[in-house]
Protein backbone atom coordinates (compact mmCIF):
# COMPACT_ATOMS: atom_id res chain seq x y z
CA UNK A 1 0.00 0.00 0.00
CA UNK A 2 1.55 3.40 -0.91
CA UNK A 3 1.60 6.42 1.38
CA UNK A 4 -1.91 8.02 0.21
CA UNK A 5 -3.83 4.94 0.19
CA UNK A 6 -2.00 4.26 4.24
CA UNK A 7 -3.04 7.99 4.93
CA UNK A 8 -6.81 7.17 3.72
CA UNK A 9 -7.32 4.08 6.08
CA UNK A 10 -5.92 6.17 9.11
CA UNK A 11 -8.19 9.00 8.10
CA UNK A 12 -11.21 9.00 10.45
CA UNK A 13 -15.07 10.60 9.11
CA UNK A 14 -16.81 12.24 11.61
CA UNK A 15 -20.55 13.42 11.16
CA UNK A 16 -22.29 15.84 13.27
CA UNK A 17 -25.88 15.71 12.53
CA UNK A 18 -28.81 18.23 13.74
CA UNK A 19 -31.99 16.40 13.15
CA UNK A 20 -34.85 18.98 14.00
CA UNK A 21 -37.60 20.69 12.82
CA UNK A 22 -38.12 24.44 11.37
CA UNK A 23 -39.44 24.64 14.75
CA UNK A 24 -35.97 24.13 16.47
CA UNK A 25 -33.56 27.24 16.68
CA UNK A 26 -31.06 26.88 14.29
CA UNK A 27 -28.82 29.62 12.81
CA UNK A 28 -27.68 28.66 9.57
CA UNK A 29 -25.53 31.41 8.94
CA UNK A 30 -23.62 31.25 12.36
CA UNK A 31 -23.04 27.79 12.07
CA UNK A 32 -21.94 27.83 8.95
CA UNK A 33 -19.71 30.69 9.33
CA UNK A 34 -18.74 31.28 13.13
CA UNK A 35 -18.66 27.96 14.31
CA UNK A 36 -17.50 25.79 11.89
CA UNK A 37 -14.18 28.77 11.52
CA UNK A 38 -13.99 28.55 15.51
CA UNK A 39 -14.05 24.76 14.97
CA UNK A 40 -11.33 24.96 12.20
CA UNK A 41 -9.00 27.21 13.91
CA UNK A 42 -9.24 25.17 17.34
CA UNK A 43 -8.70 21.79 15.93
CA UNK A 44 -6.28 22.01 13.03
CA UNK A 45 -3.34 21.97 15.53
CA UNK A 46 -4.75 18.51 16.64
CA UNK A 47 -4.97 16.58 13.51
CA UNK A 48 -8.28 17.94 11.42
CA UNK A 49 -7.40 17.77 7.86
CA UNK A 50 -10.86 19.45 6.63
CA UNK A 51 -14.77 20.15 7.78
CA UNK A 52 -17.51 20.44 5.18
CA UNK A 53 -20.59 21.51 5.90
CA UNK A 54 -24.57 20.46 3.95
CA UNK A 55 -27.81 21.53 4.06
CA UNK A 56 -30.95 20.29 3.54
CA UNK A 57 -32.77 22.20 0.21
CA UNK A 58 -35.91 22.68 2.74
CA UNK A 59 -36.07 23.14 6.33
CA UNK A 60 -38.81 21.07 7.09
CA UNK A 61 -37.05 17.42 5.77
CA UNK A 62 -36.22 16.64 9.34
CA UNK A 63 -32.51 17.53 9.45
CA UNK A 64 -31.22 21.05 9.91
CA UNK A 65 -27.59 20.40 9.37
CA UNK A 66 -24.85 17.95 8.69
CA UNK A 67 -21.06 18.41 8.98
CA UNK A 68 -18.01 16.29 7.99
CA UNK A 69 -14.69 16.25 9.86
CA UNK A 70 -11.95 14.76 8.41
CA UNK A 71 -9.55 13.87 10.94
CA UNK A 72 -6.18 12.81 10.78
CA UNK A 73 -6.23 9.58 12.66
CA UNK A 74 -8.41 8.00 15.92
CA UNK A 75 -6.22 9.70 18.17
CA UNK A 76 -7.30 13.45 16.42
CA UNK A 77 -10.07 12.76 17.62
CA UNK A 78 -10.08 12.63 21.00
CA UNK A 79 -7.23 15.03 21.01
CA UNK A 80 -9.37 17.45 19.35
CA UNK A 81 -12.84 16.59 21.62
CA UNK A 82 -10.57 16.35 24.67
CA UNK A 83 -8.53 19.58 24.45
CA UNK A 84 -9.20 22.73 26.57
CA UNK A 85 -9.99 24.09 22.52
CA UNK A 86 -12.21 21.12 22.32
CA UNK A 87 -14.81 22.60 25.51
CA UNK A 88 -14.43 25.93 23.91
CA UNK A 89 -16.22 24.66 20.49
CA UNK A 90 -18.78 22.81 22.74
CA UNK A 91 -19.65 25.34 24.76
CA UNK A 92 -20.07 27.50 20.92
CA UNK A 93 -23.05 25.35 20.14
CA UNK A 94 -25.58 26.58 22.32
CA UNK A 95 -25.09 30.28 20.29
CA UNK A 96 -27.19 28.66 17.49
CA UNK A 97 -28.97 25.93 18.22
CA UNK A 98 -30.90 23.89 21.09
CA UNK A 99 -30.64 21.28 19.37
CA UNK A 100 -28.03 18.28 20.58
CA UNK A 101 -26.46 17.39 17.54
CA UNK A 102 -25.45 13.42 16.79
CA UNK A 103 -21.66 12.39 16.15
CA UNK A 104 -21.38 9.44 13.83
CA UNK A 105 -17.91 7.78 12.81
CA UNK A 106 -17.85 7.26 8.89
CA UNK A 107 -14.49 5.74 8.91
CA UNK A 108 -16.10 2.45 8.08
CA UNK A 109 -18.40 3.31 4.98
CA UNK A 110 -15.53 4.89 3.18
CA UNK A 111 -13.13 2.03 3.13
Amino acid sequence: MDNKNEQAVKEIKVAIIYYGSEKDRFNKEYFANDHIALVKRSWECHGLGSTVTLFPERDDQGTRAIAISTFRDEAAVRSCFDSPEGKEVMADVIKYTDIIPVHSGLTDLFR
